[in-house]
């Protein structure tokens, strides 16, 4: 973005600038990929979504600069300027995905990978760097709870309350909210040790502070289990596809997620099981049972429509 504005001053920036930089973006002008000394490399990326999200930050610092003066009020060039179109497509994980998924979790657990496994001509395990249990550990609770990614690398004992089976967390993406632990999950937490003067759950290992990404695990994961395109956030999509597969309400779902909005959670109305489809289900399973002589007989012969 600097590259892009940084020569002009706040006050005369206009509407053509914010939709210049916009069209740059989208077009990957400012796309690169360079080594740097103190983090190792730089990629910067490009395209329509990322174009977008240079377009809220840039609405955000118009905003500030007309709180401090810098801009006459109601002046954001950023109003107005056409945002390009978004197709949200959500990932959900199958069962037979879970499947694969659990198993790979558990390899990972003794230190091997199912996909270089299967490809050994002995068929035997193969042995590679062992994942972090605690990292394991966090990937397993991120999908029995439906939580954010953030939420659980912060979490920190104080906030587990394992008598009334909740997380309390103090802060959120929407504010502080209580998290509903199933059985699977209290087990899990149970099953942690906790370190000797440290309140963080999910502690790194060999730096003794807190795990800051779950990236690398999670893709280390997906290949052993064979899964591919599906990140980290997705695995709370499937905690809600889960739920609505099983006939649990929409409201509730957002309850359990957090959500402030129910259009939030109406994303998941599709994969909710149809109250209409269970009649139809118990219909035809009576009426089986009767062409079989299994069935009950009906209390009249006739019935009116």
């Amino acid at each position: 973005m600097i590259p892009l504005v940084g020569k002009l001053r706040v006050k005369s920036i206009e509407r053509t600038d914010v939709a210049r930089v916009m069209r740059e973006v989208a077009h990957d002008t400012t796309a690169k990929d360079e080594k740097t000394k103190r983090q190792g490399r730089r990629i910067v990326r490009g395209g329509e979504i990322v174009a977008n999200r240079v377009q809220a930050l840039l609405s955000k610092m118009f905003a500030l600069a007309e709180d401090w003066k810098l801009r006459p009020e109601g002046s954001n060039p950023c109003r107005g300027v056409r945002r390009y179109a978004e197709h949200k497509v959500e990932r959900f994980l199958s069962n037979d995905e879970l499947a694969r998924l659990g198993a790979a979790l558990s390899a990972a657990e003794l230190g091997y990978d199912l996909a270089k496994a299967s490809s050994t001509k002995m068929g035997g395990r193969h042995k590679v760097a062992a994942s972090s249990a605690t990292s394991i550990a966090a990937l397993r609770l991120l999908l029995l709870t439906g939580c954010r990614v953030g939420e659980i690398l912060a979490l920190r004992w104080q906030h587990v309350d394992l008598e009334r089976r909740l997380l309390l967390l103090p802060d959120s993406k929407t504010g502080a909210k209580s998290v509903f632990l199933s059985q699977p999950a209290i087990d899990l937490l149970l099953s942690l040790t906790r370190q000797p003067g440290s309140e963080d759950v999910f502690r790194g290992e060999r730096s003794g502070k807190p795990i800051v990404s779950l990236r690398k695990p999670w893709e280390r994961i997906c290949t052993s289990a064979a899964i591919k395109n599906v990140r980290l956030h997705d695995l709370r999509h499937s905690y809600a596809s889960v739920g609505a597969a099983g006939g649990l309400s929409l409201p509730v779902i957002g309850a359990l997620l957090g959500h402030a909005q129910p259009s939030t959670t109406a994303r998941y109305a599709h994969l909710a099981a149809s109250p209409l489809h269970h009649a139809a289900d118990a219909i035809g399973t009576q009426i089986l049972a009767a062409m079989s002589g299994r069935g009950k007989s009906s209390p009249s012969g006739n019935a009116g429509t």
